[in-house]
């Protein structure tokens, strides 16, 4: 298996293009202005302020409904609907492009904040790709 945290759903999607199905995808942390900006700043956090800026500390992840008979991240956590993670990171999956990056079928965000707005857990179906973004 593999598991991973932290940055590495950003570069996960980034390394495998292929899975996206979006070429020349790639994180505003590499490049600011971009035409794919997959990789995004959180927009409620400062670029200017640093300490205290960053979102942190203790929040839920929700998996998907039905990941229970697939999802090796939630076999992991036990099944549970619902588990608490620790969380440390200015940057996140761009919103606006999960559709797309769903599209090829193999990425799936099984786990997500409770809004669905934040990606927490990335897996690639039917293989050991998994990686958790606390």
């Amino acid at each position: 298996m593999y598991a991973t945290l932290k940055v590495d759903i950003p570069l996960t999607i980034l390394v495998y293009p292929h899975l996206t199905m979006i070429s020349g995808a790639i994180s505003t942390e590499f490049e600011e202005t971009t035409e794919h900006p997959v990789i995004i700043y959180m927009p409620e956090i400062s670029k200017t302020h640093m300490g205290g800026t960053m979102r942190l500390g203790l929040r839920p992840t929700v998996f998907l409904p039905g990941s229970e008979d697939w999802s090796v991240a939630r076999k992991l956590y036990g099944g549970h609907e619902k588990i608490w993670e620790r969380h440390r990171h200015r940057y996140e999956v761009n919103p606006q492009y999960i559709d797309q990056l769903r599209a090829g079928g193999q990425l799936e965000f099984v786990g997500r904040d409770e809004k669905g707005e934040r990606m927490q857990v990335l897996e690639l179906r039917g293989t050991s790709l998994l990686e958790i973004n606390p």
